[in-house]
């Protein structure tokens, strides 16, 4: 079964080889950074996948933490994407640690009327660092879709076609509407970061994870209005896909705030 862990090359025969990699991989966690919470101490790959796990402890006088307890952790892939958005809301989910949550946001905001392009929902793996920050406020965001779904499109259909035309590059936040009943009066969920993107493959590759020699796959996709990173299980990745190919992807969106 396709897991966000799993899309970065991280599979585990059973909970004691997750436990015994995820440990190793802390004491590999040599980048922090710090927040409210405590520290995120990040883990980075040669394939620019990484994990990012939250330490909590107290505090001393020089700024590290003392007897440190990891409550979570999050996985994120550090791509080439970079995108303007506008973050407008956050997004706290039951269930969430300190560390985390997510931002709704416009891609690519026009500046004036507090809209953009269109809106997305990301995981943010630095949240507690950037939750506090008054609203709305504009970032720049590296945003990584973990892929659970990826089909090739006949991009010569849309050619003939003005409404496929249009959707030929295209993305829906699939995860403002999840779980919501127009007739109910009870309050609708909190998003999820599910998306449905639609673009061209402008890059592609096969990597390695080096820790567990799981191979997975990177894309670099290109929108109407933005470029995002993807990562997928070889499970999921058509045979025939490569550069210049024509994809829809569903997956659940990942970012961190650059810059």
């Amino acid at each position: 079964m396709v897991s966000n862990l799993s899309t970065i090359g991280f599979e585990f025969a059973d909970d004691a080889a997750f436990q015994a990699v995820m440990q190793r991989l802390t004491q590999q966690a040599f980048e922090r950074l710090a927040c409210e919470e405590g520290d995120y101490a990040i883990w980075r790959s040669r394939t620019s996948a990484e994990v990012w796990f939250h330490v909590t402890g107290d505090r001393e006088p020089g700024g590290a933490l003392a007897d440190r307890d990891i409550i979570g952790l999050t996985p994120f892939f550090e791509g080439l994407s970079d995108v303007t958005v506008e973050i407008v809301e956050t997004v706290l989910r039951a269930g969430d640690n300190d560390f985390e949550g997510a931002f709704l946001a416009w891609v690519n905001p026009d500046g004036e009327s507090g809209l953009g392009a269109h809106q997305i929902v990301f995981d943010a793996v630095d949240f507690a660092a950037h939750c506090d920050r008054p609203l709305p406020f504009q970032a720049r965001a590296r945003l990584s879709g973990f892929a659970r779904e990826i089909q090739i499109v006949d991009a010569g259909d849309a050619r003939g076609n003005a409404r496929a035309a249009s959707s030929a590059r295209a993305f829906m936040a699939l995860g403002l509407f999840a779980g919501r009943d127009p007739h109910s009066d009870q309050a609708p969920p909190a998003p999820t970061s599910n998306a449905l993107v639609t673009g061209r493959v402008v890059e592609a590759t096969k990597l390695t994870n080096e820790e567990t020699g799981a191979p997975f796959h990177w894309l670099l996709v290109e929108t109407a209005d933005a470029t995002f990173d993807i990562v997928a299980e070889p499970s999921l990745v058509p045979a025939n896909l490569a550069a210049g190919a024509m994809v829809q992807i569903g997956c659940l969106f990942f970012g961190r705030l650059i810059g």
